[in-house]
């Protein structure tokens, strides 16, 4: 069962913890067809969620990295659980009746654990893109013009749509699927890059530069408010999270966050939403539903934990190959003036990336950032 513990600050609301013990198994291979096995290493980002008595599966490929990652956690006073299980396998989640499942997306691999298949059919239905536009005019929610198709044979005269605009397939995959077209002939080109079988959209471009992230937990058979942040993009690319945005339009989910949960779904969620500058006034569309974790829900549940009121995270650039080698002499987070670095995804040091999340003013931010990318290098 899902309680409210503790508040948070500024445009957010509750942080959700579970009753009872936990097995986190948050390896995205599990549930990403073809996926490449580095992605693997992306399973220790659930370490920062965990507490004392949850047990947590990791790719084995972390072992080398984990005394130096819990002495860290150690030393910034982040708990966490010990209880290590080294194997991704789903089949681990059945030994454990007694623990609330965790897992990156919950899919019919996980269907037998917990309350029935109600969870994961809605899971499965919002996932889609096609549906959440669907469900949005349903409810009556403002969203970007937006044509849906079960396949590419439907999608007919392409003069007949707006440029620039996005060729999106309506169930995400990770790494693709979504292609800017700025002209019929892109669009063409774009198109016989996915099977005639591949649901697909094609989406009007919102001309913002400004998108948000309104994270949720479902809490009693209802939708509460985690967070609201900022992405930091680089075209239509996701590059970090900020914390807090700028805007917090909840108003403009609310409907179908209710919907959703009234309708079974579970766990964390999350909507994606364009800030539209219209004159003086300011216009929220929202684009899409994760019914998941995502790579903002990390940071935002560790700094919940930890209480600083303002954070950036991203991925940095690195040399380093081990956390063993990673210098935070100084600039580690500090409880007392809830400022300084964080480490969220560890694993990923493994092939030159390291996800942190850099607390404190955003001035501070930028001088954590460069100082850490220096010694990174």
């Amino acid at each position: 069962m899902v309680q409210v513990v503790k508040k948070l600050v500024n445009n957010s609301a509750v942080l959700p913890v579970v009753g009872r013990p936990r097995i986190f198994n948050h390896d995205v291979t599990n549930f990403i067809p073809g996926s490449e096995p580095v992605l693997r290493l992306y399973s220790g980002r659930a370490l920062g969620l965990s507490s004392p008595e949850d047990t947590i599966q990791l790719a084995p490929e972390l072992r080398n990295e984990w005394s130096a990652m819990i002495h860290h956690y150690d030393r910034i006073g982040l708990s966490h659980t010990q209880d290590v299980i080294w194997d991704t396998s789903l089949t681990w989640l059945g030994k454990y009746p007694d623990h609330e499942v965790s897992v990156f997306f919950p899919n019919e691999h996980v269907a037998p654990i917990g309350d029935g298949y109600s969870w994961h059919e809605v899971v499965r239905y919002i996932n889609s893109k096609n549906s959440f536009i669907a469900l949005a005019a349903k409810l009556g929610m403002a969203v970007p013009a937006t044509w849906c198709f079960d396949s590419k044979a439907e999608v007919g005269e392409l003069t007949a749509y707006p440029y620039p605009c996005y060729l999106k397939v309506a169930v995400p995959v990770y790494g693709g699927g979504v292609y800017r077209c700025g002209t019929p002939a892109a669009l063409h080109e774009a198109l016989k890059t996915f099977d005639g079988g591949v649901p697909l959209q094609i989406q009007e471009e919102i001309r913002t530069g400004q998108f948000l992230t309104l994270q949720y937990a479902i809490e009693d058979g209802a939708a509460v408010r985690i967070a609201a942040t900022e992405k930091i993009r680089y075209g239509h690319v996701r590059q970090g999270s900020r914390f807090p945005g700028r805007h917090a339009p909840w108003e403009a989910v609310e409907p179908m966050a209710q919907w959703l949960a009234a309708a079974g779904l579970r766990g964390v969620f999350d909507f994606d939403v364009s800030v539209v500058v219209d004159g003086n006034h300011f216009r929220f569309m929202p684009i899409g539903c994760n019914p998941r974790f995502n790579a903002a829900t990390y940071p935002t549940l560790i700094a919940a934990r930890l209480g600083p009121e303002r954070w950036l995270a991203m991925h940095l650039a690195s040399r380093k190959r081990h956390l063993a080698d990673v210098d935070l002499a100084g600039i580690e987070y500090n409880g007392l003036t809830r400022a300084g670095v964080v480490i969220v995804d560890w694993g990923s040091v493994r092939f030159g990336k390291l996800g942190v999340l850099l607390a404190g003013p955003e001035e501070l931010q930028q001088q954590l950032r460069a100082e850490l990318e220096r010694r990174l290098r």
